[in-house]
């Protein structure tokens, strides 16, 4: 008797399979959620790459930025000289080493931000004053140190007054 009860027990037990409606419905939501796991994934995939190609195209900048100073440093060696000194074969070699120098990043992607005599964009300028000036108009900008942008990024704002 024993083994006719665990017999029946066992029929009992087995899960009724499910019907065509039903597995027609389970497979729409499954194919549903493919697709949607698809799309999410191909989304990622956009992204990551993006980031990727971002990256590689941006790898110099934090390098240029700090070239910066340099250019600065040449400029304001060249304004400092006299107008006797500015005959000088040093002068030209130091003018000549600096328009190489700008070169050669400009062909990186650097470009120079043009302000002077603009109007004020607090993007490409960051005001650190106002300034009184009768031979500029009112709401442009006299550059105090040059911006630069790198491949489309402004990378160092121009450092400007701004004329009252």
């Amino acid at each position: 008797m024993v083994v006719e009860k665990s017999k029946s027990k066992i029929h009992e037990d087995k899960p009724k399979e499910p019907s065509i409606e039903e597995l027609k419905k389970q497979n729409a939501e499954l194919h549903e959620k493919y697709i949607r796991l698809y799309a999410e994934f191909e989304n990622y995939r956009k992204r990551t790459q993006k980031e990727m190609a971002d990256r590689c195209s941006y790898a110099n900048e934090k390098l240029i930025f700090k070239l910066l100073s340099i250019i600065d440093d040449f400029e304001l060696a060249l304004v400092s000289c006299s107008d006797e000194g500015k005959k000088s074969p040093l002068y030209n070699g130091v003018n000549m080493i600096l328009k190489n120098f700008l070169f050669v990043l400009e062909k990186e992607g650097l470009t120079q931000i043009a302000s002077s005599g603009r109007e004020f964009n607090p993007q490409h300028h960051e005001a650190i004053g106002t300034i009184q000036s009768e031979e500029h108009k009112k709401d442009t900008v006299v550059e105090m140190q040059k911006g630069y942008s790198y491949k489309d990024k402004v990378i160092r704002p121009a450092k400007v007054k701004v004329v009252n």
